[in-house]
This record gives structure tokens, sequence and C-alpha cells, in this order.
């Protein structure tokens, strides 16, 4: 019976095989160690505070809603209610299209879907009801 090829030629049973390199050994952070990097990273903050503070909320929402489903999930819904408030509106006042579009049974489906995500997280969706209202709201007063 033949022994299988050793591409490193035969080894003797005292020898330990050879080590391989996989590359460097760097970590993937290693570039956020640099002051000009964080300081990009600060200034970026700095300019975005909304974005920011967005992110930062959104964080804390999904931290929250491991120990209190409702109240993390006011969070995230707030955070989601006020960045996609136009994409909401215009859906809702285009409903009529969609239904025609997709078809009534896809429609109640997707209704379905709504309605149980709404009773396994309400939170979520009194968040996103409350900041798509105030944002009605505020772009109603800015704009007389």
């Amino acid at each position: 019976m033949t022994q299988p090829s050793n591409p490193n030629g035969p080894r003797n049973p005292e020898q330990k095989p050879p080590i391989r390199e996989n590359g460097p050994k760097t970590s993937s952070f290693s570039g956020l160690k640099k002051p000009e990097n964080i300081d990009q990273l600060y200034n970026l903050a700095k300019s975005n505070t909304w974005d920011t503070a967005a992110l930062g909320v959104l964080f804390v929402g999904i931290i929250l809603s491991t120990f209190s489903t409702f109240y993390g999930g006011l969070l995230v819904g707030l955070v989601a209610g006020f960045y996609f408030a136009e994409d909401t509106i215009r859906w809702a006042k285009n409903v009529q299209d969609y239904v025609e579009k997709e078809g009534v049974i896809r429609v109640l489906i997707l209704g379905g879907l709504a309605l149980g995500l709404f009773i396994s997280a309400p939170g979520i969706f009194i968040g996103a009801a409350a900041a798509i209202g105030l944002k009605l709201v505020i772009s109603a007063i800015s704009s007389k």
C-alpha cells in the first residue's frame, strides 16, 4: 500500500509539521487606532448630529428591548417612524393603487402580518405612529 504524497517531502516521525502563515496577523480594528481615523469619525458624528443621535437611540432601543420589549420597541419605532415618515405617508395615500396592483388577497395577508406584529410588538408600531404624527404636525406648522 502506498502512502499519500507529501508536498513538503518525506517527514521524519519525530519532526513536527511545518507551520504555515495565513497572512499578516493584524486586527481588523487596527485602522481605528490611528488618531486621524478617530478624528474623522468624531467629525462625521459632529457634522451629522441628528443621525448620530438617532443611531444612539436605536442602539439603546435594541438593547432595552431585550429587557423590556414595549419600551425598547417604542424607541426603535420612534427612530423608524421619524426616518420613514414620508414613505409611509406616501404609501398610505396611494393604498388604493397598491391594492389594485397587488390584489386584495396579498393586501389582506399583509394586513394580517401587520396585525400579528402589532400584537407581538406594539411598542414599535406606537412609536412609529407617534413619530409620523409628530412629523406631520411639524411639517404642517412650518408650511404655514
